[in-house]
């Protein structure tokens, strides 16, 4: 019997400690756009041709989840590279490489990235794939968002070098901010809290039990 209560207090222990894990603070939306009035269809990055979009950022953290917007719900990409800028507009250097995640039934991609960054820091997505069955969704000339850009580089046409198209593609980036994937919330630490009590309780029940005199 005491055995059983043990293992109900780990196992509560345990398993508070785990939805508190799960509770900590997500990462939260710094800068999205999405093209308007009318939207047109653009490549994405494959072969000798790239495309990216800059953003400044507005919340220090690290850089955590990048979606960009396509016409298809069954996209073929690979990953994402994150971009050095210079002067604004990207660079060929690559500073993270991030995952390809999903697309939704909306078209929406989501890309799982980790990168330091601080306000006002400007760089570059690039989405990466295979070009053919979907689209990036693209906002007509001249429309960009306010922070950045949308930059092809194209070497048979425009040379070695990014150069804007002064429009714009439909994307959000996602940042944790500092301390949140390390601190969890007030709730969490309640729910552990009782955990411990819990199992505390349940040792003082069995150390009280050891001392009572055998009948």
């Amino acid at each position: 019997m005491r055995s059983i209560k043990r293992f109900v207090a780990l196992a509560t222990l345990f398993g508070f400690g785990f939805l508190a894990r799960a509770a900590w603070a997500t990462p939260v939306l710094d800068q999205d756009y999405t093209p308007t009035p009318n939207i047109q269809n653009a490549a994405f990055s494959g072969g000798s041709f790239r495309r990216a979009e800059t953003f400044t950022v507005g919340i220090a953290g690290t850089l955590a989840e990048i979606t960009v917007d396509t016409n298809s719900s069954n996209s073929s990409f690979t990953g994402v590279n994150i971009l050095s800028t210079s002067g604004g507009t990207p660079t060929t250097t690559v500073l993270d490489v991030g995952t390809f995640d999903s697309t939704n039934a909306a078209g929406v991609s989501t890309f799982t990235v980790s990168l330091p960054v601080t306000v006002g820091e400007v760089l570059g997505i690039e989405p990466i794939g295979n070009n053919g069955t979907d689209w990036l969704q693209h906002s007509t000339y001249p429309q960009p968002y306010a922070g950045g850009s949308d930059f092809v580089l194209n070497p048979s046409i425009f040379g070695p070098d990014f150069t804007s198209t002064y429009a714009g593609d439909g994307f959000a980036t996602y940042v944790d901010p500092p301390g949140s994937s390390s601190v969890p919330e007030p709730m969490s630490l309640a729910i552990l809290a009782s955990g411990v009590i819990g199992l505390t309780f349940a040792r003082r029940k069995t150390r009280e039990r050891e001392f009572l005199p055998n009948e």
